[in-house]
């Protein structure tokens, strides 16, 4: 059985062990307002049962391959599944409800693109109320204490895939939390300084 906890105030987290990748895939809920509930990045649960208290309204998704659980999901919510325009038409399994871009202000959080990434619309949400940004995998928290991107082969110029992660260090953010990997939590900012200075990227 899945288990969900609450690893801060009103954000509940589960994580599904992935043996291909060697990585938690961590799935999300968060209380963004009174009465509303979001979740991010889906991971794969089994019983949605064991979550009817939360009542969600929408599920984000950093990116297409995020999807994971989303149309499980949507069906037992009845809540509409929202990425990146960009990445919309990659779906495989599931379609989205909306979309929305680089800036928008969506349920709370504030869209944050992640240029030259592995898809085109990789998206962080930015909570900026509670100063806490939620990274899909633009970078990973493998192995412990660090962070680093996916497999080369995942970016057309990796280089530049490096450098596009330069946008997430100048968010005003405490707390940084990933989809895939352990979780830097308040050390973000310290794990990409070591990121850009294992790679000779000038910040």
């Amino acid at each position: 059985m899945t288990v969900i906890k609450e690893i801060m105030k009103d954000i509940w987290s589960w994580h599904l062990y992935n043996d291909i990748k060697g990585v938690d895939f961590n799935g999300f809920l968060v209380k963004t307002g009174k009465k509303e509930w979001i979740a991010i990045d889906p991971a794969t649960f089994t019983d949605l049962n064991h979550l009817k208290k939360f009542k969600l309204s929408a599920l984000l998704l950093t990116n297409a391959d995020h999807a994971r659980d989303a149309k499980k999901f949507r069906e037992f919510f009845q809540c509409k599944i929202l990425v990146n325009e960009k990445d919309a038409p990659l779906l495989e399994d599931v379609k989205a409800d909306g979309t929305f871009k680089n800036g928008d202000a969506i349920h709370g959080m504030r869209v944050v693109e992640v240029p030259d990434n592995k898809t085109p619309g990789e998206s962080a949400f930015l909570w900026e109320e509670r100063r806490i940004l939620f990274v899909g995998d633009a970078v990973v928290g493998k192995p412990m204490w660090k962070l680093n991107l996916l497999a080369d082969d995942k970016y057309k110029d990796v280089q530049k895939a490096r450098e596009g992660i330069k946008v997430l260090y100048n968010l005003d953010y405490g707390t940084m939390l990933l989809g895939d990997g352990e979780h830097p939590k308040d050390k973000g900012k310290e794990y990409l300084k070591d990121f850009f200075t294992r790679h000779g990227i000038r910040i």
